[in-house]
């Protein structure tokens, strides 16, 4: 009988709500359309994309990737990795994709005496702080009279000021998250290769475990690093760099270990700072067929995903 590969569950004994989704096993905002799977419930599916995938695939190493490769998601949308940064002054700044900057409008008041209130307002355009400045008196319920009052006094106090702004990101990265992601797909990739039979491995169910734990949002504020799961080492990443592809790629797939275990050889983007090894199975004797080492080539598609 058909299972969900995390959290076990049948058909049968899904809640109304419940269903069969397509699991994409290198996530699809990432340019994977090929790879896929159709053994995971949609709960289990919503709770990997929440908690999992999201904190990858909207991280801002893979946003300045996805940005570079023009790969959307499901809306049509490009992301764009510079979309919120702050200049020499303090100010919000947004960046379109052909990296225009516009200052994001901001309002500040300070209180002159206790019948006066100066406004203060930045914003890109005169038309912007026109439209700031009529919500905020619009605000604080002054009557229509009063309020076209001080709008046309507003331009006799308008300063046009032009400057390169010299902008500031602030990021923050969690590897572990990114070791997270590594689990999921080398456990998905085991299940795809290797058949329901998988899921009775002794790795596969603390793998199963740690995932399921995650599904269910055990490690939204703080993410441990899966033991199943390391970097490329060294000798192999200098191999990878002498792959040469027409096109972007991610790379996947499965090889023995001298003692017996198999393990996911996964590299996002074909780059080796996203290459890791996930240890699937301590017994490789379980699956004979299993002998030849292989790669597969995942093609990364830039259009829009599907729906």
């Amino acid at each position: 009988m058909k299972r969900c590969i995390f959290c076990g569950k049948s058909e049968n004994e899904f809640d109304p709500k419940n269903q069969w989704s397509i699991e994409h096993i290198i996530p699809e905002a990432l340019g994977n359309r090929n790879l896929k799977l159709d053994c995971v419930c949609k709960r289990c599916n919503s709770g990997l994309g929440r908690y999992v995938d999201n904190h990858v695939v909207n991280s801002a190493l893979f946003k300045l990737i996805r940005q570079r490769l023009g790969i959307r998601s499901r809306n049509g949308v490009i992301p764009n990795a510079f979309s919120k940064g702050e200049d020499q002054y303090g100010n919000k700044v947004r960046m379109d994709l052909d990296l225009n900057p516009c200052v994001v409008p901001r309002v500040t008041t300070e209180a002159v005496d206790e019948k006066t209130t100066k406004i203060h307002i930045v914003a890109a355009t005169k038309e912007e702080a026109e439209n700031c400045l009529r919500k905020t008196l619009a605000r604080k319920k002054l009557k229509p009279e009063e309020q076209e009052r001080l709008l046309a006094q507003a331009p006799n106090s308008t300063e046009e000021v032009s400057y390169v702004p010299h902008i500031r990101y602030e990021r923050e990265m969690d590897w572990n998250r990114f070791y997270m992601e590594a689990l999921k797909i080398g456990y998905e990739y085991a299940v795809c290769a290797l058949g329901e039979r998988y899921l009775e491995d002794e790795t596969a169910r603390e793998i199963r475990g740690v995932l399921y734990d995650a599904i269910c949002g055990k490690f939204e504020q703080e993410c441990p690093r899966p033991k199943q799961v390391g970097l490329f080492p060294e000798e192999l990443q200098e191999e990878m760099a002498k792959l040469q592809f027409p096109s972007p790629v991610h790379l996947i797939g499965m090889a023995h270990t001298i003692d017996n275990g198999l393990i996911v050889l996964i590299s996002l983007f074909g780059d080796w700072p996203f290459s890791y090894i996930v240890s699937v199975s301590k017994n490789a004797d379980r699956y004979p067929e299993e002998r030849s080492n292989r790669i597969n080539v995942v093609p990364i598609a830039a259009g829009k995903t599907e729906q």
